[in-house]
């Protein structure tokens, strides 16, 4: 089992595994029991902190642990139940608390087991425990069918895409790089975007927090497509629904002609893998990776000739993407609930 292999949520997915060679010894140490979980020591990355942790309950397969993870299985002596114990760790994390607990200047971090090891498990009877592990598990199958509905929806966007039928054209066919400037005082601060404030994997803009030291932004119109150009990797994308201004680092992208190209079409064939791949075959840059104005412009999509048939799919991933939203809004609000569990039965 790798880090690969489980989610922020608990959850753990057999598939994809890996089968390597290892000694019958070496196997006997790193076997994984029912009951086990299984600790990321490291992973994680500049925003999000390592310390996942992930249930084993399967009997059926013969599985090992990666040298990125640690097997924790409780002791006979222990009073706790470890479904109980799991619960209160993955809490704990959401909670972000293992943050303090990482080190490494990379993308790698490291957990310091120590402190880790140190974390105080409240010693609840047997009843609360099972209230604990009740409650929150009627949690995680709420998110776990929420997590499948949200894997199937994205197919659902992805084969739409690739079932287009229709011309194939560059972005410079119907787009265009602007950069018209504009005093920053002559925008709403509700208005104005930066990298900072534009969210990973396609997720939109949120309010800018604080006043930026700028004398002046790109001007952006409503429909514009605008791209961070600061670690294409991360994903950020949005299609404008108001007049505001940008950073320089933000670049804005303006539908060319409308009577032949539907500015939300291209955006959602623009917010798929393929296109930050794209863009990241073609960098400048190692630390700070950035986008290329020409690789980007180049980059190829298939467009029906009618607009309405352009409008018609837009619709539809539109609603696609909705969907997405809600359940993963509601995914986050789990957490919550479960935190709330918890403490109201340890109390």
């Amino acid at each position: 089992m790798k880090n690969s292999n489980f989610d922020n949520f608990g959850n753990l997915r057999l598939e994809p595994s890996v089968i390597l060679p290892v000694e019958e010894k070496q196997l006997e140490k790193r076997t994984l029991a029912s009951g086990d979980i299984i600790l990321e020591k490291s992973g994680g990355s500049q925003t999000q902190a390592v310390g996942r942790v992930a249930y084993f309950d399967s009997h059926d397969s013969i599985c090992s642990f990666s040298n990125f993870t640690v097997r924790l299985r409780l002791k006979a002596s222990a009073r706790f139940q470890s479904r109980y114990v799991f619960h209160l760790l993955n809490n704990f994390y959401n909670e972000g608390h293992t943050f303090s607990m990482q080190s490494g200047m990379g993308n790698i971090k490291n957990l310091n087991m120590t402190y880790y090891m140190s974390i105080q498990i409240p010693n609840a009877p047997q009843p609360v425990q099972d209230e604990i592990i009740a409650g929150c598990d009627n949690i995680d199958m709420k998110i776990k069918q929420a997590s499948d509905r949200i894997d199937s929806l994205h197919s659902r966007a992805r084969r739409l895409i690739s079932n287009i039928q229709g011309q194939t054209v560059t972005l410079r066919d119907c787009l265009e790089f602007v950069g018209d400037r504009v005093p920053y005082s002559e925008i709403a601060p509700s208005v104005y975007v930066s990298t900072d404030n534009m969210l990973q994997h396609c997720k939109g803009v949120e309010p800018y927090k604080g006043i930026p030291n700028i004398a002046s932004v790109i001007s952006y119109k409503k429909d514009d497509i605008l791209l961070s150009n600061i670690r294409p990797y991360l994903r950020k994308i949005w299609l404008a629904d108001v007049d505001g201004g940008c950073s320089p680092d933000v670049l804005v992208l303006r539908n060319t002609d409308k009577s032949r190209f539907d500015s939300a079409f291209i955006y959602y064939s623009l917010r798929q893998q393929q296109f930050f791949d794209h863009i990241m075959s073609d960098i400048k840059g190692a630390k700070m990776p950035r986008g290329k104005r020409d690789t980007i412009i180049a980059y190829q999509i298939v467009v029906p000739e009618e607009v309405s048939i352009q409008k018609q799919i837009a619709a539809s991933l539109s609603e696609i993407y909705q969907e997405i939203a809600t359940l993963e809004s509601f995914i986050k609000g789990s957490f919550h609930k479960k935190k709330q569990i918890i403490e109201s039965k340890l109390l």
